[in-house]
């Protein structure tokens, strides 16, 4: 019986680390999404404003700035809103700004930024 025990436990505390981890994956807001410099510029400030409002709001790097090649996890508060259509502000280091307006967040895992 404490043969048993010991085989199960594991087994068991396995199962409810899965479990755990699929209810955290459910409970991510559809709108979260990785933002990619694909760029060879460094991105000094990313604006995230949903497309109805007329104000930017906070530069989501913070001090941070995205260097070319790599990528930030952009993570919402599931009880702030409920739209999915956003624009994006990118500011790079020369100071040129680009905007990708109306972008369908519920539906993209990862938005990218390139040079035209």
């Amino acid at each position: 019986m404490k043969r048993l025990f010991r085989i199960g436990l594991p087994a068991t505390i396995a199962a409810l680390t899965l479990a755990g981890g699929m209810v955290q994956g459910a409970l991510a807001d559809p709108r979260d999404f990785t933002f990619e410099n694909d760029s060879v510029s460094y991105i000094t400030e990313l604006y995230i404003s949903p497309s109805s409002s007329t104000h930017w709001g906070d530069d989501v790097l913070g001090v941070d700035v995205l260097a070319p090649g790599h990528s930030v996890d952009i993570s919402f508060d599931s009880s702030i809103g409920r739209t999915c259509i956003y624009d994006l502000l990118v500011v790079t280091e020369d100071g040129t700004k680009t905007r990708k307006d109306h972008e369908n967040l519920c539906t993209t895992d990862v938005e990218y930024y390139s040079e035209s």
